[in-house]
């Protein structure tokens, strides 16, 4: 068993027996988990978050949270790679929300905002809201790759590397996703 050797570094181990680690709350175990997945957790953070000092304490509470929470992980709704992603994304929007942010952009020098070009989007895009929504209907594997390309922003090629899935895989799992919303999509309302 994996407790019983010596581990050498995060590549080598996969991510079955990570969680089985976390879930024992195993420190080593933890710590393989952090040097795995730290960097592309904390670039996700950094779409959010301009500020390097706030981006690495969320990153921080990040981990706790998924230390306390790691019970809370269910194999069968996605991979773990894709509820990291979630917990990760929500905890970033969740201080944009926060009074601590706002009071943090009101105290900010607004001088050079005033000329903005009118192509500049400032309402809220309800037709995101709604494929956000169809996205979310999609069986897990289709989803993973549809919230990583098209709503985190990576590519096909990053995609592959970060689930350690061939490149075929990912761009036909986008692919078929991206028919499947069109199929959702078009279907007419049963109101």
């Amino acid at each position: 068993m994996l407790k019983n050797n010596l581990i050498l570094s995060a590549t080598a181990v996969n991510n079955t027996e990570l969680l089985e680690l976390l879930r024992e709350k195993n420190r080593e175990g933890f710590s393989l988990f952090y040097d795995k997945f730290a960097s592309v957790l904390f670039s996700v953070i950094c779409r959010f978050i301009k500020n390097t000092d706030v981006a690495e304490e969320i990153l921080q509470d990040v981990f706790v949270k998924v230390w306390k929470n790691i019970h809370h992980y269910d194999e069968r709704k996605g991979s773990l790679f894709t509820w990291l992603m979630q917990i990760t994304r929500n905890m970033a929007i969740d201080y944009l929300r926060s009074k601590t942010h706002k009071n943090e952009m009101k105290d900010k020098d607004i001088s050079g905002y005033e000329n903005l070009p009118a192509s500049v989007n400032t309402y809220y895009n309800t037709e995101s809201r709604d494929i956000r929504n169809i996205a979310n209907r999609l069986e897990p594997k289709y989803r993973e790759i549809i919230d990583l390309v098209y709503f985190c922003g990576y590519s096909q090629d990053e995609v592959s590397k970060l689930l350690n899935m061939p490149l075929g895989t990912v761009k036909t799992r986008s692919r078929t996703g991206l028919k499947l919303m069109r199929s959702y999509f078009e279907e007419p309302d049963k109101n």
